[in-house]
């Protein structure tokens, strides 16, 4: 049977079966032809198929996708000059046009025979990543620098979440692409979809360089070094917001030696209705980067911060959106050592207070004791906060301690024994209801039997506001 020019389909990539009498064309196939840059091998199957130049593999890829990809320059143009103008742009399935192929394999030379043949420097693929994006992020900077002496190639493309190349460049601290970014017009003043400058993706990645770079390359262009330093984004989070919540203490000693504030509050700003000025947006924290250092606990953090603030008294009792200060995050979370820190210098300073409360009226005491920071709570009441306090609803210290699992049974034995905390056995909420009435309507035995050791029968006479007493609540 003769097989001569038959033309099979095989996985959508033709197969071409040649004259018996080459060995060496047995059986060629298009894109390996083009994989292994053979362009003698090439001219012969297209000279029997010439639309074998315009097929596509199973990843929606051209011949000119894997001559570039090869690095194959003579297939390039051999290529180019038999298809359509358009099929240099053509992409694939991933939206890759050749050009995307060559960066990603980092072949310079097909880059530049492409840009020379015309190709679109600017083209996204699904991943909203052009050629130069994909230069910055792989490192290829020999590509970045190759791209970026092309004109037409826009050094300020918006890509994925409205990415620069400069941002992805300061995201991964590629402080050589930025550098070459920046001197070919690229801008530090382009901002992302999240509001982002440059400087806020080099402070949350931790990439102390390429803040350097930025810091001293926008001196050079006029943008002075403080006022970089405290760059707002659209939630008016500075760099220093960043690099708290990135956590790396590098760049958070870098963001506050260069003068960066540590109570700059978030929060986005409307004009306010009716008159000039602005107001924050209601429902924003305005947490401060120290606001932020505290919740996450992060001592050492805390200490620089403070250390390079000058008067205490000015930060220490600077309230968040919940009016709760520095000591009331370190609180939220446990974070003793921090909090016992925190609670030295609100004692040193005049006007400051331990038991200041937030917007629900909860104390630093309060809410350790609503979160379950029991380490905390020993410590609070060890420095001489107040029991006495009560929230918004009307509870006390002990109210929200038998809300917590186990109850009372996690506030050591010696402190139930002080008298100003018996005295909390018979405190009323707004409905009238003691701790009493929250253990029996939550059942918790053990509580209920530590309560009435304290206080005997008496706590069983008071009644919330509708008339019931515990009992009843026990009842029901």
């Amino acid at each position: 049977m003769n097989f001569g020019r038959e033309v099979a389909r095989q996985t959508s990539c033709y197969t071409y079966v040649i004259e018996d009498e080459d060995p060496a064309l047995a059986s060629l196939n298009v894109f390996q032809l083009a994989n292994k840059g053979d362009l003698a091998l090439l001219e012969n199957l297209v000279k029997k198929n010439p639309e074998a130049l315009t097929e596509r593999d199973e990843t929606g890829a051209t011949p000119l996708h894997h001559a570039a990809a090869g690095g194959y320059i003579t297939l390039i143009q051999f290529i180019t000059a038999l298809v359509d103008p358009e099929e240099i742009n053509s992409c694939d399935d991933q939206g890759n046009v050749p050009l995307h192929c060559a960066v990603e394999k980092n072949k310079a030379e097909s880059c530049r025979a492409l840009l020379d043949l015309g190709a679109d420097p600017n083209i996204l693929n699904v991943a909203l990543l052009a050629p130069l994006h994909l230069a910055v992020s792989l490192k290829h900077n020999n590509l970045v620098e190759l791209l970026l002496s092309y004109s037409n190639t826009d050094s300020n493309l918006q890509g994925d979440l409205g990415n620069t190349p400069t941002i992805l460049a300061c995201s991964i601290n590629n402080c050589d692409a930025l550098t070459m970014l920046l001197k070919h017009g690229a801008k530090l003043c382009k901002q992302n979809k999240l509001g982002h400058f440059p400087i806020h993706a080099a402070a949350f990645a931790g990439a102390k360089k390429a803040l350097e770079v930025i810091l001293d390359i926008g001196e050079e262009l006029g943008h002075q070094r403080y006022m970089h330093i405290n760059y707002l984004d659209k939630s008016r989070s500075s760099p220093l917001h960043l690099a708290v919540r990135g956590g790396n203490i590098d760049a958070i000693y870098f963001c506050i030696t260069n003068g960066a504030k540590i109570d700059q509050q978030q929060g986005s700003v409307v004009p306010a209705r009716g008159e000039g000025g602005e107001q924050f947006v209601p429902g924003n924290d305005k947490s401060t980067p120290l606001h932020l250092a505290c919740t996450q606990g992060a001592f050492e953090v805390v200490k620089m911060m403070l250390s390079s603030y000058g008067p205490v008294e000015d930060v220490i009792n600077l309230t968040d959106g919940a009016h709760q200060t520095p000591l009331h995050r370190a609180t939220i979370f446990d974070h003793t050592e921090l909090a016992e820190y925190l609670i030295s210098l609100v004692n040193m300073v005049q006007g400051a207070d331990i038991n200041c409360t937030d917007y629900k009226g909860n104390s630093p005491l309060l809410l350790a004791t609503s979160c379950g920071a029991w380490k905390t709570v020993s410590l609070l009441l060890s420095k001489g906060a107040s029991v006495n306090v009560k929230d918004t609803c009307g509870c006390s210290f002990l109210h929200l301690a038998i809300l917590q699992p186990k109850g009372l049974k996690n506030i050591p034995e010696e402190v139930l024994q002080h008298n100003n905390v018996k005295a909390l056995l018979s405190c009323e909420d707004n409905e009238g209801c003691t701790p009493l009435h929250y253990a029996c309507r939550l059942g918790i035995h053990d509580s209920v039997k530590n309560m009435l050791g304290l206080s005997g029968k008496d706590g069983l006479t008071y009644k919330s506001k509708d008339k019931k007493s515990a009992l009843h609540f026990a009842a029901q």
